[in-house]
């Protein structure tokens, strides 16, 4: 049977039913994925007391029971009333906080009473797109919430203009500056620091390992020891780019084969998961993915926080609003094809002052934003709790 697919129907063993009962007066929380239950982590004060976390998919799940160890965390019930009537009674909430936009119809009418909180509420140009064009649907579910905490600027202004109630709209709060460079574990080699220069390209997608490898290998022609690592944001592509990489002829190793420091000169393929906030501190530059295919870019903060320049290619539309912060102190370096990637890689790999004067600012930049966010989350908590 495929994995979690009870769960989906909210039919649960004994342990796990009986854990689920302890309190009358629960906090739902619903982070859909990965990076939602990393948000998570960053909140003060979370788990709050009687915590039952949702994710959308196991990958979710698992990480937010890996981070909140005694605090249920369960697949999200399909967005059927019958099965979130069920989930529902079991837990006996008394709020639900959602995080960005998983906003299924069923999930919100069936927990409009719950003062149910959108946070961090993000609508990418295209989910605003579709949003629009049936806007009268959407906006029926969106003024069904008690509040909205939109992520930015550019955010607040696309659920203004779909037509949210002024009194649920809220001024933005966004939790990614929150972050903080997790702990690397000295007894593991793979991290120790290295003497040789290292490109981490994190959160790749289909066909930008390709571009990167092409350049990866006219760079290493002209800087001796250069090594490449690539972070896929889909583990299950970790075949794919092994093959690639055999096809091409390059000298690599899986990152879950290494048991000593990595060597230089050759490219290491990571396969395992939750390793790319670690792996960025071996990094002198890092590669931001979904950026130079038509994807709409990642999250820049997680390799900005290590203090390394950031380069990303043109296409960023889902967190335009943070790179956007980064471009006016010109701390990320922005690549609109391949030919540009090569020049902005070499210039790095050339002027070592350069890339640390990138590094700093780039720090700054989420010392300043954390300190605001900090300062409007214990707002926030204050008014939702």
């Amino acid at each position: 049977m495929r994995k979690g697919f009870l769960e989906r129907f909210t039919i649960y063993g004994k342990s796990l039913k009986s854990e689920l009962k302890t309190s009358d007066n629960s906090v739902w929380v619903h982070a859909a994925s990965v990076g939602e239950v990393k948000i998570l982590d960053k909140m003060p004060g979370f788990p709050y007391r009687d915590t039952v976390i949702t994710s959308t998919n196991i990958s979710g799940r698992d990480l937010a029971r890996k981070k909140f160890p005694g605090t249920p965390a369960l697949l999200l019930p399909l967005d059927f009333i019958f099965l979130l009537k069920r989930f529902k009674k079991l837990i006996s909430p008394v709020k639900l906080i959602v995080l960005e936009t998983e906003l299924w119809p069923a999930f919100i009418y069936v927990n409009r009473m719950n003062k149910p909180v959108l946070l961090n509420g993000r609508l990418s140009p295209e989910k605003f797109g579709i949003y629009y064009i049936f806007r009268k649907i959407f906006v029926k579910i969106l003024n069904k919430m008690d509040k909205i905490f939109p992520k930015d600027r550019e955010n607040y202004l696309r659920f203004k203009k779909l037509g949210v109630a002024k009194n649920i709209l809220r001024e933005p709060l966004n939790l990614k500056f929150m972050a903080i460079r997790p702990s690397v574990k000295e007894s593991d080699l793979r991290y120790r620091p290295l003497a040789f220069p290292v490109i981490v390209c994190g959160s790749t997608h289909t066909g930008e390992e390709e571009i990167l490898l092409d350049v990866y290998r006219k760079l290493g022609a002209l800087f001796e020891n250069l090594t490449l690592v690539l972070v896929p944001r889909h583990l299950k592509r970790a075949e794919k780019i092994e093959l690639l990489l055999k096809n091409k002829g390059f000298k690599f190793k899986m990152w879950s084969e290494i048991s000593g420091s990595i060597s230089s000169g050759e490219v290491v393929l990571i396969d395992t998961m939750g390793e790319l906030s670690k792996i960025y501190s071996i990094a002198d530059i890092a590669f931001i993915g979904g950026s130079i295919v038509p994807v709409g870019g990642h999250n820049i903060i997680e390799a900005a926080l290590w203090k390394i320049p950031s380069v990303t290619g043109k296409y960023i539309d889902n967190f335009s609003a943070v790179y956007n912060i980064f471009k006016k102190k010109g701390a990320v370096l922005i690549a609109d094809n391949q030919k540009d990637l090569y020049k902005i890689f070499y210039e790095l790999l050339s002027n070592k002052r350069k890339a640390s004067d990138i590094g700093k600012i780039s720090v700054e930049i989420i010392e300043e934003q954390r300190s605001k966010a900090n300062k409007r989350f214990k707002e926030i908590t204050r008014e939702i709790m």
